[in-house]
């Protein structure tokens, strides 16, 4: 979508294109153990040395271990299951198969499972960060599941991942992060759990996507022709949302919903009222919207303030 630019005191509205691709290098791991860095330690079954204590074969990976292989039967001559570990199944419909990253969970809090730098970053931007993981073993009632978080630039952010306690079930997890002054960002997957026994599991598809949804900071609908209505500067990849506008007393002055349009676009007037024009100043608004991650629909909110100047 094009947009005209205005410079409206001092600030200037611009347009901005992004192309939604990840930016994630070896995020599927088909290129193998190559890519990210992590503080836990590659450890296969067909490694010849260390042997470890305590397992039931050479080369399995114990706490703070991984291994970069294929859905694998962890399993002692085909009869016992290594570690408790149970084989785990692609899931070739949301992309997940192939090479993974499985993981004996450390049990060194905030200890990192896999990171990355992503560089190029976009200042004031969303970017989405998600990744499928799925349990190897949990043991324990409760199930003592692994517990992981997202992690940029040192700091942890959104909701904990814990996945379901059956091996082989997959879950997507996906949060937004803004840019804001960043140029570069140290992606990373940071563990939780301190707890041995269980805490086992494996990861695919990690993905780091800037997120097409970009909203503007003001916009005057003065009968100029240039930014008449507010209406986001990117708008791809968004397939349902709900956009809602308030005043500085919470008095809501229009909802907008896919159904109306297929771009939301508020041209300052009340909507649920009168349809008068609004009277310029700060007005908060929320939109609720939903994005596509691989196959699965991930519901996400977002808000923020837009000054309305230079009205009828």
């Amino acid at each position: 979508m094009y947009k005209k630019t205005k410079i409206i005191f001092g600030l200037i509205l611009t347009g901005i294109t992004l192309n939604g691709q990840n930016l994630v290098v070896n995020g599927d791991f088909e290129s193998g153990n190559t890519g990210f860095t992590s503080d836990y330690l590659q450890d296969c079954p067909d490694d010849k040395l260390p042997a470890d204590l305590g397992t039931w074969h050479e080369g399995a990976p114990t706490d703070g271990q991984y291994c970069v292989t294929v859905p694998f039967d962890w399993s002692q001559n085909g009869t016992n299951q290594l570690n408790n570990w149970f084989p785990i199944t692609q899931s070739v419909a949301n992309g997940v198969d192939g090479e993974m990253l499985h993981v004996n969970g450390d049990i060194i809090n905030n200890s990192k499972v896999w990171c990355q730098t992503i560089n190029n970053i976009k200042p004031n931007n969303k970017y989405k960060f998600s990744t499928w993981i799925s349990t190897i073993y949990a043991t324990g009632n409760p199930p003592n599941v692994a517990e992981l978080q997202f992690s940029i630039n040192g700091t942890n952010f959104g909701q904990i991942i814990k996945p379901e306690a059956t091996p082989g079930n997959w879950n997507l997890f996906f949060e937004v992060w803004d840019s804001e002054l960043n140029t570069s960002a140290d992606i990373c997957i940071v563990n939780k759990n301190t707890i041995s026994n269980g805490n086992d599991f494996v990861l695919d598809n990690i993905s780091f996507e800037p997120l097409n949804f970009t909203m503007p900071n003001l916009f005057s609908p003065d009968g100029d022709g240039i930014n008449e209505v507010f209406t986001p500067i990117s708008f791809a990849g968004i397939n349902s949302y709900t956009l809602k506008v308030y005043n500085r007393w919470g008095r809501k002055m229009t909802t907008i919903t896919e159904k109306d349009m297929e771009t939301p676009e508020w041209n300052g007037k009340t909507r649920n009222g009168d349809g008068s024009h609004c009277h310029s100043g700060v007005y908060y608004w929320t939109i609720n919207y939903a994005v596509l991650v691989g196959s699965q629909k991930v519901e996400k909110a977002e808000n923020g303030y837009v000054h309305l100047v230079g009205t009828h």
